[in-house]
């Protein structure tokens, strides 16, 4: 990524959290796609942590 892992990281948060896309792309002047391509790496990485950490056992949650 060319984007400061600070920056993308604020960003990620904001959205998570509910603000507004048109939102972030005005007060960041970060390209929409730019966006979507950040939260779509963000999610496959989710799921790779997910995967490690609860399919194979690596955490014990008793019952969940």
């Amino acid at each position: 990524m060319k984007t400061d892992l600070d920056m993308v990281t604020l960003i990620l948060t904001l959205l998570i959290f509910g603000c507004l896309l048109p939102a972030v792309v005005m007060a960041f002047k970060v390209d929409e796609r730019t966006l979507g391509d950040w939260l779509d790496k963000a999610g496959e990485h989710a799921q790779r942590v997910q995967n490690h950490l609860v399919s194979q056992g690596q955490l014990d949650l008793g019952q969940v």
